[in-house]
């Protein structure tokens, strides 16, 4: 692939994994870091891509996997009081267990989008949530209003959070 189209592709994208990155993340530094990481990366394998699009979904997923690698790296560093009667393993099966409980609420959210949500309302989250997207961009995207999709992605989410909660 060419050099130019390979920048310029991720240059059009970065906004939306900088908002991916911050969401999974929370912090700009750690999301400033992995998307230069990301790119990085694509630069390296930039002679198998093919395409505009092939670069953009690889750069969505490899942020994606990055900040799920930040965030498994950080909660096993995470600094514990040391207690005489845990062992070293009693610290590593808490931390194991914290990214298996915030996997497993994920899985939940995805079950009850996937379930409960409509095609509509399902499509502008994920284009909200997960790739980043301005309501314009899903307006223009659905043919839309900017407002309608504002709406999609409220009541979507007050939905998703109403049995969220009901099931806990």
């Amino acid at each position: 692939m060419d050099n130019e189209i390979l920048t310029s592709a991720f240059a059009d994208i970065r906004q939306r994994l900088m908002a991916l990155a911050k969401r999974m993340l929370g912090s700009e530094e750690d999301a400033e870091d992995t998307v230069q990481d990301a790119f990085c990366r694509l630069w390296q394998r930039r002679e198998k891509l093919e395409s505009r699009q092939e670069v953009e979904g690889t750069s969505i997923v490899t942020v994606r996997n990055l900040c799920v690698d930040n965030i498994r790296r950080n909660s096993k560093m995470n600094e514990v009081s040391l207690d005489e009667n845990r062992t070293e393993t009693d610290y590593i099966v808490s931390d194991e267990s914290a990214i298996s409980e915030r996997m497993a609420v994920y899985g939940e959210v995805r079950d009850i989008m996937n379930r409960y949500l409509s095609d509509t309302q399902r499509k502008v989250i994920l284009l909200r949530e997960y790739e980043g997207k301005t309501y314009e961009e899903i307006a223009q995207m659905l043919g839309i209003l900017p407002a309608t999709a504002r709406m999609h992605v409220s009541r979507a989410r007050k939905l998703v959070r109403e049995i969220y909660r009901n099931k806990i």
